[in-house]
């Protein structure tokens, strides 16, 4: 059928490297339809309309597509589609996950390095105070955006549950930040549970909530390495929301990397924001003020060093975030 995608004839990359890690590529392709789980062809050759200007979707392609496209593989990449496809899917995200969501420029980052605890610990913290203070934020993680994949079932038929994410990476935190877009030019209240990405990521997030008037609300938590690697590799065969999920050792070297670089970038870029520091060892943060100051960077490093690293009992862990976030959101 002319102008219909046939996903069967993308050949998946090849690699001598574990099966399915093949490098990404973003090719600009015209298409004509793209496919959407449970809404079947999805017209996508209309212009994008993120912003009125029109200049928004090309940042987020150049910026985050490029970006990803290095740091994840996927064994096949509808993110060769164009920024068409990409306007089209984001708007029937956001659709899908804004009805019934409160109005107010507020955003809150759930950030820090991978398997620190923002899923397990911050982001129910988090949503306990909100839900309490009348607030229902729109909460917009990375998992979210991989059932969009036009191949999702099919990866997770051929390479299993536990790696879905680790081959959609790229496709859904691209569409994930079209989304973003779309959102913040809306004016709703954000819940943002993405881990902290580096620089060309971070200057994005920066730029967007600038353009659209919003004030950075961050939070992150600092551990060694060693710590959050081996959290990782427990989650694996844990419950809750990254149950069963595998990341690949390049991923959790990355994530731990860039979260300095990234707090610079806040420091510089969003000075009057606030950011909040957490220990997995200690009850209240380390560090909460303006991510303008110096004192954030020191705190963090502090505890990404400190040893022994003992962490606190994650129900009272669990406890003391929910009472500190009940104080901060609650009024």
């Amino acid at each position: 059928m002319e102008g219909v995608r046939n996903y069967d004839k993308i050949s998946p990359g090849k690699t001598t490297a574990t099966k399915g890690y093949a490098p990404a590529t973003f090719r600009l392709v015209q298409l004509r339809r793209c496919v959407r789980p449970g809404y079947g062809q999805v017209y996508c050759n209309s212009p994008p309309d993120i912003v009125k200007s029109g200049a928004m979707d090309k940042k987020i392609l150049d910026t985050i597509a490029e970006f990803v496209g290095k740091q994840w593989r996927n064994p096949e990449i509808p993110a060769e589609m164009d920024k068409a496809d990409f306007a089209s899917l984001s708007e029937r995200a956001a659709a899908d996950i804004s009805k019934g969501k409160t109005k107010a420029r507020k955003i809150i980052r759930l950030a820090g390095q991978s398997g620190s605890g923002k899923s397990s610990i911050l982001l129910p913290a988090a949503l306990e105070a909100l839900e309490a203070a009348g607030i229902n934020p729109i909460h917009l993680a990375v998992r979210t955006f991989a059932p969009y994949h036009p191949h999702y079932e099919r990866i997770k038929a051929e390479y299993g549950a536990d790696n879905v994410r680790e081959n959609t990476n790229a496709f859904a935190l691209t569409l994930l930040s079209y989304t973003l877009a779309r959102l913040l030019a809306q004016g709703v209240y954000v819940l943002h549970e993405v881990t902290i990405l580096g620089a060309p990521y971070e200057n994005f997030w920066a730029g967007l909530l600038r353009e659209n008037g919003y004030v950075a609300d961050v939070h992150a938590i600092a551990m060694p390495k060693e710590v959050s690697d081996a959290l990782i590799d427990q989650r694996a065969g844990g419950s809750g929301n990254e149950a069963g999920r595998k990341v690949a050792q390049t991923s959790k070297d990355f994530f731990f990397r860039m979260v300095p670089e990234s707090l610079e970038i806040f420091r510089d870029e969003l000075p009057d924001g606030n950011i909040t520091i957490w220990s997995a060892t200690e009850p209240a943060p380390v560090f909460n003020g303006k991510c303008g100051a110096p004192e954030a960077l020191v705190a963090l490093e502090k505890y990404r060093a400190l040893s022994p690293y003992a962490l606190m009992e994650k129900e009272k862990a669990l406890a003391a975030r929910k009472a500190w976030f009940r104080s901060e959101y609650s009024t």
